[in-house]
């Protein structure tokens, strides 16, 4: 896939730049799994153009460990990384874990303490909605 959609040679350092041609926004599901360093969140912001969005998902020390408890060093931590981001953070994604939990208002009990200015999405897994 990458063949037909990056022109030859294209360095993988440069994949961003030429998506961020092609594209307006796009989702990191690798902040779930590792919070991004400054280094690299300023780097994907040098290499796209204005008006280019990014979706961060939430890490899963928030959502799957810290079970959206306030405090939380690790959405001090995200919330910090996406800030850098400045007007190019879209949204950031809060998914859930399926063992989530019947009773729990999982859209309200997303943490408060949201990116300045910028919008929240919640996505339950499948499992606590038939529970």
């Amino acid at each position: 896939m990458a063949a037909e959609f990056l022109p030859a040679g294209t360095k993988p350092a440069d994949f961003l730049t030429h998506y961020a041609t092609r594209f307006e926004a796009v989702e990191i599901d690798g902040s779930f799994y590792r919070i991004p360093n400054e280094s690299t969140v300023d780097g994907w912001r040098d290499k796209t153009p204005e008006g280019f969005r990014f979706t961060l998902k939430a890490s899963q020390r928030i959502t799957h460990f810290d079970r959206l408890r306030l405090p939380s060093a690790a959405l001090d931590a995200m919330l910090a990384a996406c800030s850098r981001l400045g007007d190019r953070l879209g949204r950031v994604l809060y998914q859930l874990p399926p063992n989530y939990g019947k009773g729990h208002d999982a859209p309200g009990a997303v943490p408060r303490a949201n990116a300045p200015g910028h919008a929240r999405r919640v996505r339950v897994s499948p499992p606590v909605l038939a529970r």
